[in-house]
């Protein structure tokens, strides 16, 4: 409920160019449909190591660059080019 609000307010009442990043999950991507967006998946290891997958969502006036030093992240980029 509250990610549903803050798609809403982000998306119709920030001025700002934005960018957003969470665990992926298909009401986000629901919230945020015809958004620039790519997933990645990412190794936390703070206190217990494990892999999700995590989704990238772009306001639509944001400049990307085209390339970016992370792997899996600059073959996310190639998608939205």
């Amino acid at each position: 409920k509250d990610h549903l609000k803050l798609s809403k307010t982000i998306q119709t009442k920030l001025k700002a160019r934005w960018m957003l990043s969470y665990d992926l999950d298909e009401h986000i991507i629901d919230f945020y449909k015809g958004r620039r967006c790519f997933t990645y998946n990412l190794q936390y290891s703070v206190y217990n190591s494990h892999k999700g997958t995590e989704l990238f969502i772009f306001d639509d006036d944001l400049l990307l660059p085209e390339r970016s030093e992370m792997k899996s992240v600059d073959l996310g980029l190639k998608t939205l080019i």
